[in-house]
């Protein structure tokens, strides 16, 4: 029968059993031990994405497969990646998500200087933040519901500039940002595929958003009437779709492109940046605004 192993910091503790100094030195070599124990490889949070967003191999999925809630506990997993990584990593990297889609939106508007001229400037303050962060309070991406179609292109945008100007010594702010931004421009994509490929529930869709969004902000302000027309409209609309985005297999194989490229990207991260801390549930709280919520992120 072998004999239990006993750690490094249990021989310390031992061997300073009869001395005074045992109890303070066991809490602070207990202390650097929980210290490391919250170090994680951030290839661990790729292969978890990975597992996440890998196509079924069954044809007929059970009822039980939700795509879209796999989808966004791999989403989920981004901000922790990113916790603790340079200024410089994330911006950097929030950027070439933006440059990915920014020929796209530029194809479609072409008289639309906002994103180059964001983008420019990120370029600038990565090599000089004097000069970038003059560039960047030049910048103005204004209303991101024009053009109609792009909003979560330009709020990634709008945000990119934001956080680049202002939360560059907020790290935990810049990471959700960074989270926010990349998420925004795989989702813009998801937007663009459903409405070339089922353009008139795509349009019903966002209407029924528009009305439960009028519905729930201004109620109030509404006569009986109005609730009711709006009622009924939502109502016919949701009668009238065939598919959702969640259920459109087009959708699901584009997101699972993007976030294949998006996490190779991030390999090439984890290779110079290998470990990282698991976030305090203060941080998570701030990132998913609720303790309940801290708990499930903790214990995905």
């Amino acid at each position: 029968m072998g004999s239990k192993q006993v750690l490094p910091y249990q021989c310390v503790v031992l061997s300073l059993h009869n001395t005074k100094w045992r109890d303070v030195l066991e809490v602070q070599v207990l202390e650097e031990a929980k210290q490391m124990e919250t170090v994680i490889d951030r290839h661990t949070y790729l292969a978890r994405i990975g597992r996440l967003v890998r196509p079924p191999r069954c044809i007929f999925l059970p009822k039980s497969y939700d795509w879209e809630e796999r989808f966004s506990k791999a989403i989920d997993y981004l901000p922790r990646f990113l916790h603790g990584l340079p200024v410089e990593v994330q911006v950097s990297l929030a950027l070439r998500a933006v440059n990915r889609y920014r020929p796209n939106y530029e194809f479609c508007n072409p008289g639309d200087q906002r994103v180059s001229r964001v983008v420019e400037a990120v370029e600038t303050w990565l090599n000089d933040r004097s000069e970038g962060n003059a560039r960047l309070q030049e910048c103005r991406v204004g209303n991101c519901s024009e053009p109609k179609g792009y909003w979560q292109f330009l709020e990634a945008v709008s945000l990119l500039r934001y956080s680049t100007l202002r939360w560059c010594g907020e790290v935990d702010r810049l990471t959700v940002a960074t989270a926010s931004i990349l998420e925004g421009c795989i989702r813009q994509r998801m937007d663009d595929i459903w409405r070339a490929d089922n353009p008139r529930d795509y349009e019903a869709e966002k209407r029924i958003q528009e009305i439960d969004e009028i519905l729930g902000v201004n109620g109030d302000r509404l006569s009986d009437e109005e609730k009711r027309r709006l009622e009924q409209e939502m109502d016919t609309l949701i009668e009238m779709q065939e598919s959702s985005q969640r259920n459109n297999i087009v959708v699901r194989a584009v997101a699972c492109r993007e976030l294949s490229i998006l996490t190779e990207w991030m390999r090439e991260i984890a290779d110079l940046y290998p470990e990282g801390a698991r976030p305090s549930r203060r941080t998570i709280r701030m990132w998913w605004g609720g303790w309940d919520d801290a708990e499930r992120v903790l214990r995905g």
